[in-house]
């Protein structure tokens, strides 16, 4: 039987030759690679040599490394097996010890991209994509875990880290300039944390790691042709595992998509020219400018091949209780915390002298507002976020000027505020922008929010951009959205920060929930009055 064409296993790639027309199929089949006179090289990985066992069956081609061949191939179709029957409704993931809190969907994440290697985890908001990543790290038990994520989140993930993988040493990432990485208790680090800004510095450090990498918020990889995109891209190539996480992986223009997944799996998706020619009918030379012809298909395509994985709140909703509480860390801008402070010293003596650290002394008035400023900018982001993902929120706060940040950095999403400042047709007309989708966040003050209904029909998301003293205010203000007419699982974020007054405020609350009067003799803003003074007797 006559052969039209050869291929041969050489150096980690299959030669392919043959006559014309079976060049021509294959370079339409990969058009990406390379043709090389009359040889076209394909890499042997799994994945190709699956479709080349197909493809040497329709041109009648001759193996020369035919055993090599049905082992790779077969070794793919043994994966799309195993991954299908993660996704089965029989599918019981392994518990993990370190992590027994762990969510079934969250097991099932991290068994997909332990056998999948490379994918976007683009789960609803609340369904934690943190915990999905650092049960899939401890799975592959792949080191160092390199998490890449914008600097506001961070603290969260060295808190997440240290909560759920105590067993892991954890740095964080703090020059653009690569140094010497610590020894901790005697050895390097398992896991490396760095902020987007300072990626590209540090990727010839990254690139020379087999590491097991997550990318958070991975739409930041959105544009191609920048040096973060660049550094993604070439620290995901030398990657042994990566996964990305996002709820909003599309950030603009499905075009985007394509910036985006090549940070995950470079090529995995073709050129730039490739996939908008499959996608979106053009071909541009900039992705953000073009929309996908069909996102839905799209999808279907990338859930077929495993991909993309995501599930929604009501997808996993058995699993969820009635209400998830996420207290989440971010930064404090220091700059506007030592602007606001600048007088706190004097009156921190006093409230010691005095014993005035209640709710409405001077020291913790002062402190409460300029801590709800320094945060302003990470809340504001964090709600963005949110926005992005489809969200309406429902933002928590005390403070006027803290709501005048907020509606400052806010204000292309449309804002609307219900506070003590308002009248009353003020307030109605607030809550109709926010019911009728002209306002994307509603701020509600926590002390004028007593009666409100109707938001549990368009709100699932409650954020806490200022902190309240007591849970009974935390349970009102979740109160708002979680009442009879809510149809889905409601997730609020209470967001602190490090410094200020935030600290002393969670603490308070833990206590005061624990109604023991006793334990309140070691008063943590006391302990917060006397950390001031003493910064003032060092200085």
């Amino acid at each position: 039987m006559t052969k039209y064409g050869d291929l041969k296993l050489n150096n980690g790639h299959w030669l392919l030759t043959g006559d014309p027309d079976v060049l021509l199929a294959a370079r339409q089949r990969w058009p990406r690679l390379p043709l090389h006179g009359d040889i076209l090289a394909l890499p042997a990985d799994s994945h190709t040599s699956y479709q080349l066992s197909y493809f040497i069956d329709e041109y009648d081609i001759n193996v020369t490394n035919w055993m090599e061949l049905r082992t790779l191939s077969d070794s793919y179709r043994n994966l799309q097996h195993r991954l299908q029957s993660i996704f089965s409704d029989s599918y019981k993931p392994s518990r993990i010890q370190s992590i027994d809190s762990a969510r079934d969907y969250q097991l099932t994440a991290a068994d997909w991209i332990s056998q999948a290697r490379r994918g976007l985890l683009a789960d609803d908001i609340g369904l934690g994509k943190t915990v999905s990543a650092i049960c899939a790290a401890v799975r592959c038990g792949v080191f160092p875990v390199l998490v890449g994520c914008p600097q506001h989140v961070v603290r969260h993930w060295r808190d997440c880290f240290e909560r759920f993988a105590p067993q892991l040493r954890v740095h964080v990432i703090d020059s653009a300039t690569p140094y010497r990485l610590p020894a901790i208790k005697g050895q390097l680090p398992e896991v490396l944390i760095c902020n987007y800004e300072k990626l590209a510095g540090w990727q010839d450090v990254f690139a020379s790691f087999r590491s097991f990498v997550i990318w958070d918020e991975v739409q930041n990889f959105r544009r191609a042709k920048t040096l973060r995109g660049a550094a993604g891209r070439r620290i995901a190539g030398a990657a042994s595992h990566v996964i990305g996480l996002s709820a909003t992986p599309i950030w603009n223009l499905g075009g985007e998509f394509w910036s985006v997944f090549e940070s995950i799996q470079p090529g995995r998706l073709g050129t730039w020219p490739q996939f908008a020619r499959q996608w979106c009918s053009t071909d541009d030379d900039n992705p953000s400018d073009l929309a996908l012809n069909n996102p839905e298909a799209f999808g279907v395509w990338l859930r077929k091949h495993f991909l993309m994985l995501r599930r929604s709140r009501r997808d996993v909703g058995r699993e969820l209780g009635k209400v998830t509480r996420i207290v989440e860390s971010v930064d404090a801008d220091a700059t506007i915390l030592e602007r606001e402070l600048r007088d706190i010293v004097a009156i921190a003596r006093k409230a010691m002298k005095e014993s005035q650290f209640g709710q409405g002394s001077p020291f913790q008035r002062m402190t409460r507002e300029a801590t709800g400023l320094a945060k302003a900018p990470s809340v504001a982001e964090f709600v963005e976020n949110l926005i992005e993902a489809g969200e309406r929120v429902v933002l928590f706060g005390y403070h006027h000027r803290v709501y005048s940040e907020w509606a400052r950095l806010l204000a292309g999403h449309g804002v609307a505020f219900v506070t003590g400042m308002q009248s009353a047709s003020q307030k109605q007309d607030a809550i109709n922008r926010f019911l009728d989708g002209r306002a994307k966040v509603l701020c509600l003050s926590l002390t004028a929010a007593a009666g409100l209904d109707g938001l549990q029909h368009v709100s699932r998301t409650v954020v806490f951009g200022e902190l309240a003293w007591t849970e009974e205010e935390i349970n009102q203000g979740i109160g708002r959205v979680d009442r009879d007419g809510q149809k889905e699982p409601v997730t609020a974020y209470i967001l602190t920060s490090d410094e200020g007054l935030d600290p002393s405020m969670l603490a308070r609350a833990k206590l005061k929930s624990q109604q023991s009067a006793g334990l309140l003799s070691d008063d943590p803003v006391r302990r917060l009055a006397e950390r001031y003074v003493g910064k003032a007797r060092s200085a």
